[in-house]
C-alpha cells in the first residue's frame, strides 16, 4: 500500500510539473523559433515616404520583394502590376516577364526592392529597372529607383 501511494504521488506530481515545465520552455523558445519561422519585418516607413514624395495619389508603383502589399497599403499608392508576390525559387525564369510587360505598360514612376537581394530570381526585371530606371535611395532593407 506504502508503494502504490508512493507512485501515486510521483504520477500527480508529473502530471502537474509536465505541463508547467512544457509552458514554460514553449514561451522561453518562442521567440527563437518565430524568427526562424516568420519573414522579418521591414520598417516600412522610410522607402513609403520616398514613394508619396515621388509620386501623387493614384500613380502606380511597382514593389518587389519581401510583403510587397504592405508597402502599397503604406505608401498609399496602387500596384502598377497585376502580381503581387514575386517569384519563388524555382520559378522558370520567363514568368518574370510578366512583370517586365507590366512595367513597360504602366511606366510607374517609382520601383522598390524590399529585401536585401537586388531582384533575386529575376535578371530580366532586374535588367530593365538597370536600363529605365536610377536609384535615388538606399536603406538597410530596401533600395528605391525612380523612373529615368
Amino acid at each position: 500500500l506504502v508503494d502504490l501511494v508512493r507512485s501515486s504521488r510521483r504520477l500527480l506530481l508529473a502530471a502537474v510539473l509536465a505541463p508547467v515545465l512544457l509552458l514554460t520552455a514553449f514561451q522561453w523558445a518562442r521567440p527563437k523559433f518565430e524568427s526562424l519561422l516568420l519573414p522579418p519585418q521591414i520598417d516600412l516607413t522610410a522607402p513609403a515616404a520616398a514613394i508619396r514624395h515621388a509620386t501623387r495619389a493614384g500613380d502606380p508603383v511597382f514593389v518587389w520583394g519581401v510583403d510587397p502589399e504592405r508597402l502599397y497599403v503604406v505608401a498609399e499608392r496602387r500596384p502598377a502590376s497585376r502580381w503581387f508576390r514575386p517569384l519563388q525559387p524555382g520559378t522558370p525564369e520567363f514568368i518574370g516577364e510578366y512583370f517586365v510587360k507590366d512595367l513597360e505598360h504602366q511606366k510607374p514612376r517609382v520601383v522598390v526592392d524590399l529585401g536585401r537581394e537586388k531582384f533575386r530570381d529575376a535578371p530580366n526585371l532586374a535588367r530593365h529597372v538597370e536600363r529605365n530606371y536610377r536609384l535615388t535611395e538606399t536603406g538597410r532593407d530596401y533600395r528605391v529607383y525612380l523612373r529615368q
